[in-house]
């Protein structure tokens, strides 16, 4: 009896080793298993930034760094939903998916500092204007210190998210600066007066050639398609209506005037920004002013007053793309202005062909200067160049040195333009 009873407590004690050493494995599973699962959470939560504005959801089906990760992260939701995964299968997915999230974030992170480098194109002091000094020197140090994480090949995929982090919350906290309203009294009704003053004088352009055709009596009669395009004038029309309305009627109440006086600055502020966009198409779409290079409007202006032109039509698409949200009307009232004057300014040049100094001349001196800018011994001047390329091919060769040449000895040559004005490149 004695040999049976310790023949079956040793099956209990062998059997019950075998459950301790399956419980010793599967600990070891769950803490790998773990592992992945923390970094998945991680990666979804404090590293997704696909609800930010600036976001691209990477349209591209081949694209490398979002493709990667994507696989890497399918890959690995595949084998936590399997039970017989081994702790190296777990080892080597949780590897592939740091190694692919740290270039997904590095590409994040150098899209992110692209979509807004507009507003570091200008010097600080441009943005003072619009933001308080403290918050805007801020956010240029925190967009510094990205771009320096970015460009360093030793980051780690912490140090972008922090350079990620800090730069969007530095952009949340600009401080916009509270612009002064010329037509701000404490007497609702006589703001309302002076409001509607201001607004049909100082920000009418309805004359301007660029001013697209529309007639306020005939607004509200136009066609759907019409009234969509012309969203913002018909509203600020409305407003406007609305408020002389109120004016005639004595029993309106300090209450009425402040909540359509809102509506006023609403929708003229929707018309203004409008303008200067439709100032912008009629500049760039129907006078072609900068579908060319600076060089071939050179010999239609010039160099110093193209070069302002152009820069106000930058500054405008920097303002209505990318400063849009944080301007006031006085800030578009000044860009119109300003496009319009440097536009207003232009100074036509009436250069001739060979005439490279400008002295009035064609003479050996010319035919000099033509030959040196043809072998890169010096470079011309922006309004010099057109008249060196005598033959009017875009570009200063030898050839036109010899031609140059030529015209001073009164030696017939194939090119009989020389000595008359200098067409623009654009111009057949």
């Amino acid at each position: 009896m004695k040999k049976i009873l310790s023949l079956v407590l040793s099956c209990v004690m062998i059997f019950a080793v075998v459950p301790i050493a399956n419980i010793s494995a599967a600990a070891s599973d769950s803490t790998s298993r773990q592992e992945l699962i923390s970094l998945l959470d991680y990666y979804n939560t404090e590293l997704d930034y696909s609800s930010e504005d600036w976001y691209n959801p990477f349209p591209y089906k081949d694209y490398q760094p979002d493709n990667d990760y994507s696989k890497a992260k399918k890959n690995a939701e595949i084998l936590l939903a399997n039970e017989a995964t081994t702790d190296e299968q777990f080892e080597k997915i949780i590897a592939e998916l740091k190694n692919t999230r740290y270039n997904l974030i590095k590409y994040e992170l150098r899209f992110m500092l692209n979509c807004f480098k507009w507003d570091f194109y200008y010097a600080p002091e441009y943005w003072y204007d619009y933001f308080t000094k403290d918050s805007y020197d801020d956010y240029l140090e925190a967009y510094e210190r990205a771009s320096a994480i970015r460009d360093d090949e030793s980051s780690t995929l912490d140090d972008c998210k922090n350079a990620m982090d800090e730069f969007l919350t530095v952009q949340d906290n600009l401080v916009k600066k509270t612009p002064t309203d010329p037509t701000d009294l404490e007497n609702p009704k006589q703001e309302l007066i002076s409001l509607l003053e201001y607004y049909s004088t100082a920000l009418d352009y309805t004359s301007e050639k660029w001013h697209p055709p529309y007639d306020p009596e005939e607004s509200f009669s136009y066609s759907q398609d019409y009234k969509d395009y012309y969203k913002e004038y018909t509203d600020y029309y409305a407003a406007e209506l609305k408020a002389e309305e109120l004016l005639a009627d004595e029993k309106t109440t300090d209450e009425e005037y402040e909540a359509i006086i809102e509506e006023l600055k609403k929708t003229k502020y929707a018309m203004i920004r409008f303008d200067l966009s439709a100032m912008d198409n009629y500049h760039d779409g129907w006078l072609w002013s900068f579908d060319y290079t600076p060089e071939a409007w050179y010999r239609k202006y010039t160099q110093e007053s193209y070069d302002a032109y152009l820069a106000a039509h930058l500054e405008a698409n920097i303002l209505l793309m990318y400063r849009g949200e944080f301007a006031t009307i006085e800030d578009f009232k000044n860009m119109i202005e300003k496009y319009q004057a440097a536009y207003e300014s232009l100074v036509e040049v009436h250069l001739i062909l060979g005439d490279v100094n400008s002295d009035g001349d064609i003479n050996l001196a010319d035919a000099i200067l033509t030959q040196k800018s043809a072998l890169s011994i010096i470079e011309l001047s922006g309004n010099q160049m057109p008249c060196a390329d005598v033959t009017e091919d875009n570009e200063v060769t030898i050839q036109d040195s010899i031609f140059v040449m030529k015209y001073c000895l009164n030696i017939p040559t194939e090119v009989e333009r020389i000595g008359e004005v200098v067409r623009p490149y654009f111009v057949s």
